[in-house]
């Protein structure tokens, strides 16, 4: 668990049948523990609660960890019940948790999958998002009770849908983005949103971009950037650079998924130069694209279906970004001793982009759509150039070709994409 933190705390107690029941949590130095240390009922918050009367951390002021819920925040969370354990995730899945079950019937949790099989855990299994287990000697139970709902469409206006979310964004990058902190900078849509939202609540966060050498995309972020105002930081990539860190990247995501390892790679050059520059949180763009039409294939589905069916593949799609979007980039975030934090799932503002009729989301006419149109309203709104406005989604893995370079490793080496990257896992 080194990957999580260098130093550890843990508090050990005897239970009623004889057994121990260990909690422990890893954390790098600079960042503050908020394990009790009352043995009766310790708890560990990895993560965060983004709440003014809070403060920025996990206080004391929660009794229960139920209580963790009733603000917005990015956590998973293990304490102790008079019974057993307790574990919970925040409602988008934001922060990694696993667990299971051994031969012995011995229960076990951790926050990365590798740290779990040394114990007997053959198969770790992720808790759900939303999701709370106890368990205790007479077996677990896991709660639905904070599983984030789907609202009916609320009937809203243009207008009145791009005021709400120009004050949600501005709220979320108020709470959630520290002073000492980089974002994640394509030139796209979405960053350059969030990095002028930084400006406008008087934050001057560093801008960094990452892509192959070479790349169209890496003079566009730095025209950006100049027009927004923030300082940028460029780092051209070598083929050979990328292909190098992929060992690294498939084992600290613990996945060999190639749309997961695809979008990893570039992402973590990225918390690498953030590092070397002495930042200590990352701000990154998930969700954005699951709440507002970002990708093609919800284009797709609602030229040829409605945007009815468009609306349901993009909540699934909601439910799905835990594994797929902050498992991966809360691991690489957190391995290079960065926090992760994403004000486009900001609690408040996925709730009510989640009302938002799917006609502000894509426009359709004349038998073509335009994704994340509300966005690209209030880029306009907030004098963004038509470069940025107007722009095509990339993705990342697209953007900065490191999708290319992996494919062409893989065929040097005469396999499919998938097998390479299970070859380069199991290395």
């Amino acid at each position: 668990m080194k990957v999580r933190g260098q130093v550890a705390r843990k508090v050990q107690t005897k239970v009623d049948d004889g057994g121990y029941l260990v909690i422990a949590e890893c954390k790098h130095a600079e960042e503050r523990f908020a394990l009790s240390g009352d043995s009766l009922s310790p708890i560990v918050l990895d993560g965060v609660l983004f709440d003014d009367n809070l403060g920025a951390t996990f206080e004391s002021k929660i009794g229960t960890a139920n209580e963790l819920f009733g603000f917005p925040g990015s956590f998973a969370f293990l304490g102790r019940t008079e019974q057993g354990l307790i574990a919970g995730r925040d409602q988008l899945g934001q922060k990694p948790l696993y667990w299971g079950r051994d031969e012995g019937g011995d229960y076990a949790f951790a926050s990365l999958k590798f740290a779990l099989r040394p114990v007997g855990i053959r198969d770790p299994k992720p808790l759900g998002p939303g999701e709370v287990v106890n368990v205790s000697s007479q077996g677990e139970f896991v709660s639905k009770d904070h599983l984030l709902s789907r609202p009916l469409p609320r009937k809203t206006s243009e207008k009145q849908a791009l005021e709400q979310l120009e004050k949600l964004l501005l709220e979320a990058v108020r709470k959630m983005v520290p002073v000492k902190a980089a974002i994640a900078f394509s030139g796209g849509l979405d960053s350059a949103l969030v990095a002028v939202a930084c400006k406008k609540v008087g934050l001057e966060p560093e801008l960094v971009t990452v892509g192959l050498h070479g790349q169209p995309e890496l003079e566009h972020a730095a025209l950006v950037a100049r027009s927004i105002g923030l300082h940028h930081t460029l780092r051209r990539l070598t083929a050979l650079e990328i292909v190098d860190a992929l060992p690294r990247v498939v084992n600290t995501i613990e996945s060999d998924n190639p749309v997961a390892v695809g979008i990893s790679v570039p992402f973590d050059f990225v918390v690498e130069q953030a590092g070397e520059i002495a930042e200590r949180w990352i701000v990154a763009l998930q969700l954005s694209d699951e709440l507002f039409d970002g990708y093609e294939r919800f284009e797709s589905i609602a030229l040829e279906k409605g945007l009815a069916e468009a609306s349901l593949a993009m909540w699934d799609s909601v439910l799905a970004a835990s594994a797929g979007d902050f498992e991966p980039g809360d691991k690489l975030a957190v391995a290079s001793h960065l926090e992760l934090r994403c004000p486009f799932a900001y609690l408040p503002h996925v709730e009510y982009a989640l009302q938002i009729p799917t006609k502000l989301k894509i426009e359709i006419s004349a038998g073509r759509a335009v994704r994340k149109y509300i966005l690209r309203r209030l880029a306009e709104k907030w004098g963004l150039p038509d470069s940025v406005a107007g722009r095509p989604k990339k993705a990342f893995q697209y953007s900065s070709s490191v999708q290319k370079v992996i494919k062409k490793e893989a065929r040097r080496n005469k396999m499919e994409v998938g097998a390479f990257l299970k070859s380069v896992h199991s290395s």
